[in-house]
């Protein structure tokens, strides 16, 4: 039984690793999907040699299931592995038993208190009715009671055993009774460790994509077309992470673009790396002078809703954003944090 405990351990361990390290893999291809795309062809560490390239999403997915998998099997053999009702069951048993045998134990006390009252009374009846033979019954009288002491004194020994046996069993009994409950402290414990993981890496997932990324093609920015781009690429600017950290007046000096343009191109950058912020939502924060993410992070959300209240209405009528799309005051408090952090 140590041995299918030792191995239900293994196995428990080991399904675990593998669940943490399918969910590496989802997570990879979380951070995969956001720089090269769902549709972007990659080939896994592992399985890359076996079935060739693979896209973005289908990795995600394969890597999503295999970690549910993974936890189902894991789940299911930490539930296995819980304290047996029935061998509860046959410890309480023997307890009942050693309970029945001490009350047995105290019927023969009983009976032996007895005797011992009959025996007093047949003294007294021998020395009342033998007086002229009381050497004689002295003698049938310390022969019967030292008979009567070793019986009792061996008697008195095998009690003392079978109590000390009882005591025993009790005792490991409920040695193993507090292990069993110490096992089953611990499994929770890792439940508990195994379901907090399990909600970190849902807010992980839930939490929103920026439009654009460091590794973004240029023309991704509103404002930047195929000539510009090309005028950016010739002088070593070639995604949006080195736009945003370029210098506006080298850009000036070496393209057709004004500083001014430059810098309103880096403030849209900006804004659209911050998770959440779409392109009307930029218009909009645009329309309110806030064109860079250091603006943004400087803002309080209720303020800043109030101020949207007044530009709405305008942008509502001129079909620029729909009633729908009105960004709630959760939805502003998200974007100042983003920009904050």
């Amino acid at each position: 039984m140590n041995g299918d405990t030792a191995l239900k351990g293994t196995a428990i361990w080991i399904l675990g690793f593998l669940a943490f390290l399918a969910g590496l893999n989802a997570v990879n291809a979380i951070v995969l999907w956001a720089q090269l795309g769902p549709e972007s062809i990659i080939q896994p560490y592992l399985i890359g040699s076996l079935i060739g390239g693979l896209s973005t999403a289908t990795y995600l997915w394969i890597s999503i299931l295999a970690t549910f998998v993974f936890l189902g099997m894991t789940f299911s053999n930490l539930i296995g592995k819980l304290p047996d009702p029935a061998v509860l069951d046959k410890v309480m048993e023997k307890v009942k038993g050693l309970e029945n045998d001490q009350k047995v134990l105290q019927k023969i006390k009983t009976r032996l208190m007895i005797i011992d009252a009959s025996l007093s009374d047949i003294r007294r009846g021998f020395l009342e009715g033998f007086s002229e033979q009381r050497d004689d019954i002295k003698k049938i009288r310390g022969g019967l009671f030292n008979k009567l002491d070793k019986r009792l004194t061996n008697l008195n020994q095998d009690m003392s055993e079978q109590l000390g046996k009882m005591e025993k069993a009790m005792q490991k009994s409920e040695r193993t009774n507090k292990k069993n409950a110490t096992t089953l402290r611990k499994q929770i414990k890792e439940i508990a460790d195994i379901r907090l993981k399990l909600e970190k890496l849902e807010v992980e997932l839930a939490q929103p994509k920026p439009r654009l990324t460091s590794q973004s093609e240029l023309k991704k920015v509103k404002g930047i077309g195929a000539h510009l781009a090309n005028e950016l690429k010739g002088i070593g600017i070639k995604s949006v992470g080195e736009l945003v950290l370029a210098d506006p007046l080298i850009i000036e000096e070496k393209t057709n673009a004004s500083q001014r343009t430059v810098e309103k191109l880096q403030g849209r950058a900006q804004i659209l790396m911050v998770p959440g912020v779409k392109e009307k939502d930029m218009a909009l924060l645009e329309e309110l002078g806030i064109t860079t993410r250091r603006k943004l992070a400087d803002q309080d959300p209720i303020e800043l809703g109030k101020r949207m209240n007044g530009v709405l209405d305008a942008f509502v009528k001129k079909g620029k954003i729909s009633e729908e799309e009105k960004p709630t005051i959760e939805k502003i408090d998200s974007w100042i944090k983003f920009a904050k952090s």
